[in-house]
């Protein structure tokens, strides 16, 4: 008998020291690291005095350099109001595609989700340029094109402006929208709206109280995403609202890292402001979905939605949808493709005196630290793709397969990087602590 007490302890010990356990404790370990670490150095930095060496001593003088001046309150608003017509914008044309591929007889719906695919492929610093090139008021070749077409003495368009960039990072982000969206709109029921509209409601009715509520997750999650995105976006401002005199949190943690001498202090304290707004909007969304499964549908196996028929509309509907993409993705692609053959500035589909060349090609080809750079890019998008990818899935086997009733912690050290953008992620891990 006096053995049992320390057979039964042994039974425990081995029974914490399972596989399922030593995986959820690493996993849990790794999240803590990757979530912590960063957030640890951003605020040490921020509350250390910055000698130039390295953090000093504690000090409130980063606060009161990046506060104490009314520039932080259009820093906000311009950050807030870029980032809420990025995601309005995005999300409109996101939801336009996904209707259509998803829930519609339109033609083109395989087509228009390669392209959002192959969208990704494009950088959103080169799509910033494009922009620039096609609708700058002194060297966009579509002003250009406006200006002879119409009679204008002056540029309609502008991209040096909010609207500029709200357009700029949109034309980017939509496809991202409708890779949200389109799962959530393909399970959809419409036996239920039926109901609902054989009930004797309106379509204005069935649309705000059974189809909306169905879709509440999707909207929000992928309005929160656009959001974040957009609060955490640097080429967009700094390419399009620098020269515009646009400042937004992004540009200023920046401009305050290459500052000389670094200030990576303030830079951390401006990230706190940041980091804060993208806390606040992922507890928004928390708060909003955590009843989300009372708008679950339950369908049997193998079910597939009907698609609204459009009959004569079919056709148009899938050339606007066409046009969307030729002028929001074609347009900046073309321009880009285009200046690639010619040495200096040229406008596609206008005569020139240029000549198109390759030496463009022949000299990126040929330049031994454009080689070496593609090189490090390619093996580094590799490596953090499989690590992540790798992390993820046994994080998410072990919360829905192996310990279910621990899933909440990993959910939740999953969820916690949305609500942090990676601009400031580098005054945390750049600073010489």
């Amino acid at each position: 008998m006096d053995g049992l007490p320390g057979v039964s302890a042994a039974v425990r010990l081995s029974a914490l020291v399972s596989l399922p356990n030593i995986a959820l404790a690493v996993c849990v370990a790794v999240a803590v690291w990757l979530v912590l670490v960063p957030l640890s150095a951003l605020l040490y930095n921020t509350f250390t005095e910055d000698t130039g060496f390295g953090p000093g001593g504690f000090s409130l003088d980063n606060f009161v350099e990046a506060y104490s001046s009314w520039h932080i309150l259009g820093l906000l608003r311009n950050s807030v109001v870029f980032a809420v017509g990025t995601a309005l914008t995005t999300f409109v044309m996101g939801a336009l595609v996904a209707w259509v591929v998803e829930r519609t007889d339109a033609p083109g719906g395989s087509l228009f989700h390669t392209l959002s695919l192959l969208s990704f492929a494009m950088p959103g610093l080169l799509i910033a340029m494009a922009w620039i090139f096609v609708f700058s008021p002194n060297i966009g070749w579509g002003n250009a094109v406006l200006k002879a077409a119409f009679g204008l003495s002056e540029a309609p368009v502008n991209i040096y402006s909010m609207a500029g960039m709200t357009w700029a990072l949109s034309s980017h982000y939509f496809p991202l929208a409708y890779l949200v969206l389109g799962p959530a709109l393909r399970a959809l029921d419409l036996r239920m709206e039926e109901a609902a509209l054989m009930a004797g409601g309106s379509y204005p009715q069935v649309f705000a109280r059974v189809t909306l509520p169905l879709l509440r997750p999707a909207i929000l999650s992928a309005l929160l995403l656009l959001f974040v995105m957009g609060m955490a976006s640097y080429e967009v401002p700094r390419l399009i609202g620098r020269p515009a005199r646009i400042d937004v949190f992004t540009t200023d943690i920046q401009g305050a890292i290459i500052a000389a001498p670094p200030a990576f202090g303030v830079a951390s304290a401006l990230g706190l402001t940041l980091l804060a707004i993208c806390v606040l909007a992922v507890l928004f969304y928390r708060r909003a979905t955590q009843h989300a499964d009372s708008f679950a549908t339950v369908t049997g196996k193998g079910y597939r939605p009907a698609r609204i028929k459009l009959g004569r509309a079919r056709w148009p509907v899938a050339v606007g949808i066409g046009a969307m993409f030729v002028f929001a993705l074609g347009l900046p692609l073309v321009t880009l493709i285009w200046q690639s053959f010619f040495r200096n500035l040229a406008q596609p589909f206008v005569f020139t005196s240029a000549r198109a060349t390759l030496d463009n090609y022949e000299f990126i080809l040929s330049y031994p630290i454009f080689l070496a750079a593609v090189k490090t890019s390619v093996l580094l998008a590799a490596m953090a793709a499989t690590i992540v990818a790798g992390l993820t899935f046994v994080m998410a086997w072990i919360a829905q397969r192996w310990l279910p009733r621990y899933g909440f912690v990993l959910d939740a050290l999953a969820f916690a990087p949305i609500a942090i953008p990676g601009v400031i992620v580098g005054p945390a891990s750049s600073s010489p602590t």
